[in-house]
């Protein structure tokens, strides 16, 4: 199906439609194949077509926040400087047009997560946390926010040896997962939290558990 949606488009842009929401929806369609398959070409392809629509409306949030998330997701497999540098204007740009959206603060606070932890860098994590918290701010108690901002400080915790992030992670972590007990996700970022706390009080009850 998203092969056949990305002809229709193809065929579209052949016939004149080059608008900036034009771009955008075929964006999604290349982005949301590449994230199916785990293809980076296909968000290559997608990062384009967003870098077109910017170029057709440079006011529009849509825009640079689709160009943002995308960027971010082919980081993770083509960790450039140059790339997470564009990321970052991206972001930027998006969260001066519309700074009341929470995911705008959730992805940047993400990338800056995953840079830090490539990079071991400890002021990138530090920044993931003040874009979580105001992610917070607009959207309380979301559980991707809650467990997001938990592993940014489980990850500086560790690095730093400081017991305050890793507690404070340990209870973003119980939140979101009232909200979410189902999240495998959640309950192996949970026992990753225990096991920093064993190993930073030297207890074999936090192991156990």
């Amino acid at each position: 199906d998203f092969h056949q949606a990305i002809e229709k488009y193809r065929l579209a842009y052949d016939l004149g439609c080059h608008e900036a929401k034009f771009f955008n929806d075929f964006g999604h369609g290349f982005f949301d194949l590449g994230t199916l398959l785990e293809k980076s070409e296909y968000i290559a392809e997608a990062l384009k077509l967003f870098n077109q629509a910017v170029r057709q409306d440079p006011q529009a949030f849509e825009g640079w926040y689709n160009q943002a998330c995308c960027i971010q997701s082919f980081a993770e497999f083509n960790c450039h400087d140059k790339l997470l540098e564009q990321a970052d204007h991206s972001f930027i740009k998006a969260a001066e047009i519309n700074p009341h959206y929470s995911q705008v603060w959730l992805k940047w606070g993400q990338l800056e997560t995953m840079i830090g932890r490539i990079k071991r860098d400890s002021q990138r994590l530090e920044k993931s946390l003040i874009k979580f918290a105001k992610a917070h701010q607009l959207e309380a108690g979301h559980p991707q926010i809650l467990s997001s901002w938990a592993e940014a400080e489980l990850f500086l915790g560790s690095y730093e040896e400081r017991l305050d992030f890793i507690q404070s992670a340990r209870t973003k972590i119980l939140n979101s997962l009232e909200i979410q007990p189902e999240d495998s996700n959640l309950w192996y970022l949970y026992g990753t939290c225990l096991n920093e706390l064993g190993g930073y009080f030297s207890d074999i009850d936090y192991y156990n558990q």
